[in-house]
């Protein structure tokens, strides 16, 4: 109780600071609310919480709950509990240590739960040699990558607030130390390879979360340092919020990188929150109360995910969803999460299931007698990269349609605006090629004088087999790449009655090739998926037209038509074109095939196809292609 009434006398207190910042400069102070000297644990559940949180676990009455204990008890009995040492490793690039740091949190944050709920010494005493270990380190390497810096930083304040009272002086010393020198003044005076304060990314949100977190934890050992700390996270987290979740809350990169950003969020969120009461209003803004749904809908039929830009196909459990389930009252928002976690390796036994604990101080909050799939099956997101999703169901056999625009100048984008991605019967007739691992493909670049992070056209980055738009499911002109500043915008939405859609305007994207380029896609009566491309030519040049779609179905490649077999199903894929002929095709989908200098750390891509036709739209002509794929009976 005691600990209560001071999170809110704290938050009386600054009140005033607060109101007066709201109408200062914003590098001026946001609000300094000063935790009480030697009050740990107070990040996510102080011991009273804690204590009230493991007698509804032994209870045995909440059933979630209890599954989620189990989960984090066999991550920190097995991984958590590794012999293996925390060493300063950079990976095959040379760059990072983030594999280190992410296993840093894991062990020590799952070490520190089971310690807290035990009391078994063995938890504690390698808790204590991780912290002492990567405490040791010559730096979090903030200078080459910050994002190392900010999951370590994370994990040292994690366990250092939530084992404050049983750690030896000597590592609570290294953990202040280390935590000021290679955290807090790399990000104070600049030491970094990113801006990630400027950044509206998921860096924005990793760093701030860790660093903040930290900050939390060895407040009054430096109390001016963790105020500006946590000032300037507050501060520029907002303007990256707007940025990522502003206004629908469809996330710029994609699914994937939608939970990497988004569970430092949700940890920031919840750290602030428990220690002053208030999260300083970050969640209202716009679009983060509809940014569950965004991320439920990115879920396929076929137990993919909708994985463009620099994502993977296969999906798994999003932490930061209990905490929006809470947060904004909307429990089916968990319904895939619950399928995860009663399938079991919820927590998937290694650092991928870092923010588990976590998850405690949201899940003893919701009510789950009430879930149930969502009742919406239709999604569109505005904003950075507009995003609009139709499914006709939650079950397996469903279908379902993504469709995507933005730009590649984008964090994490690949030259895929305009393409589309479905699925029907278990098949994906339309899909995006995963990312393949960034390390192979960052090495030979930087052999070759480049980056793999330049986004310019002509960069090296688009010359990687899974990144151009000739091998995506949408169009390229002139055989030439999309312009990476071309932004395609959805202009109308479709989302009632028995053709559900949106219509795309790429002509930015083709500014240079037509004077127009329009493309409407619509589900009819969720089983016939229609693609209408308008183009427009300039009255000078022709225009070379390639539709492309990448698929599993085996093509059968006719004069009128191409049949695409999966299994004991197919799809007939056809053209009706106004204004010129189209010629189907197919093209292959082995980068061995194509003579670029990336061919030599291309993955290969088994099992998939690239066809399409291809047609030209003569100069100051318009023409109309309508693309209908149905099924075969």
């Amino acid at each position: 109780m005691a600990n209560v009434i001071f999170k809110y006398a704290a938050v009386m207190a600054g009140l005033l600071s607060c109101v007066m910042v709201a109408a200062s400069e914003p590098e001026h102070e946001i609000c300094r609310l000063e935790p009480v000297s030697g009050n740990h644990p107070r990040i996510l559940l102080d011991d009273m919480e804690f204590a009230s949180v493991m007698k509804e676990v032994e209870s045995g009455q909440n059933p979630v709950l209890s599954m989620l204990h189990s989960e984090i008890m066999y991550m920190a009995d097995n991984a958590g509990m590794s012999s293996e040492p925390l060493t300063f490793t950079l990976d095959v690039s040379g760059r990072r240590i983030l594999d280190v740091s992410r296993n840093a949190l894991m062990r020590i944050f799952s070490c520190a739960y089971a310690y807290r709920y035990t009391g078994e010494k063995r938890y504690l005493e390698h808790a204590e040699k991780d912290l002492a270990d990567v405490c040791s380190f010559e730096s979090w390497n903030a200078g080459r990558h910050f994002l190392d810096a900010g999951e370590m930083a994370a994990a040292v304040g994690l366990g250092y607030d939530w084992l404050y009272g049983h750690l030896s002086r000597e590592t609570l010393d290294k953990c202040e130390s280390a935590v000021v020198q290679y955290a807090f003044r790399p990000a104070m005076e600049g030491i970094w390879n990113l801006d990630f304060y400027s950044a509206g990314s998921n860096w924005n949100q990793v760093c701030n979360g860790g660093l903040a977190v930290a900050a939390l934890a060895v407040y009054e050992t430096c109390p001016d340092m963790a105020n500006h700390i946590i000032e300037k996270a507050v501060a520029s987290n907002r303007v990256a919020m707007e940025a990522m979740y502003s206004p629908d809350g469809n996330y710029p990169e994609g699914p994937g990188y939608w939970g990497y950003g988004t569970n430092y969020e949700v940890l920031m969120l919840g750290a602030l929150e428990s220690v002053y009461c208030t999260d300083f209003g970050l969640p209202s803004v716009p679009g983060f109360d509809r940014t569950g749904l965004y991320r439920l809908f990115c879920y396929t039929p076929t137990e993919r995910q909708f994985c463009y830009g620099d994502n993977l196909e296969r999906g798994g459990p999003e932490y930061a969803m209990w905490y929006l389930a809470w947060k904004f009252n909307e429990p089916s928002l968990l319904w895939k999460e619950l399928q995860y976690l009663k399938a079991g390796n919820y927590g998937h036994g290694n650092s991928s299931g870092r923010f588990l604990p976590m998850l405690m101080a949201f899940a003893s909050k919701i009510d789950f007698r009430t879930i149930s799939p969502p009742s919406q099956k239709y999604y569109c997101g505005q904003g950075k990269v507009p995003v609009m999703i139709v499914r006709t169901g939650w079950s397996p056999n469903d279908s379902y349609l993504g469709f995507k625009g933005g730009y590649a100048r984008s964090s994490h984008s690949h030259l895929d605006a305009g393409e589309f991605y479905y699925e029907a019967d278990g098949v994906r007739w339309s899909m995006d090629y995963e990312r393949q691992s960034y390390q192979s493909v960052e090495n030979t670049i930087r052999s070759l004088g480049g980056s793999f992070w330049d986004t310019d056209n002509g960069s090296f980055r688009w010359m990687g087999f899974r990144m151009h738009n000739r091998q995506h499911s949408t169009l390229t002109l002139n055989d030439k790449e999309h312009l990476v500043d071309g932004k395609a915008t959805i202009v109308e939405e479709f989302r009632s009655g028995d053709a559900p859609g949106a219509t795309m305007d790429l002509s930015p994207v083709f500014m240079t090739e037509a004077e127009t380029v329009v493309r409407t896609v619509r589900l009819v009566n969720g089983r016939i998926l229609t693609i209408t491309d308008k183009v427009k030519a300039y009255d000078d040049k022709d225009v070379a037209v390639r539709w492309t779609m990448v698929t599993e179905g085996r093509p059968e490649v006719d004069s009128d038509c191409i049949i695409l077999v999966k299994g004991d199903r197919k799809m007939r894929l056809h053209a009706d074109a106004s204004e010129t002929e189209v010629h189907y095709r197919e093209w292959s989908s082995d980068p061995a095939d194509y003579d670029t200098p990336l061919t030599v750390c291309d993955e290969p891509n088994p099992g998939t196809y690239i066809v399409g036709f291809e047609a030209t739209v003569a100069r100051g002509a318009c023409a109309e292609f309508k693309v209908t794929l149905s099924p075969v009976p």
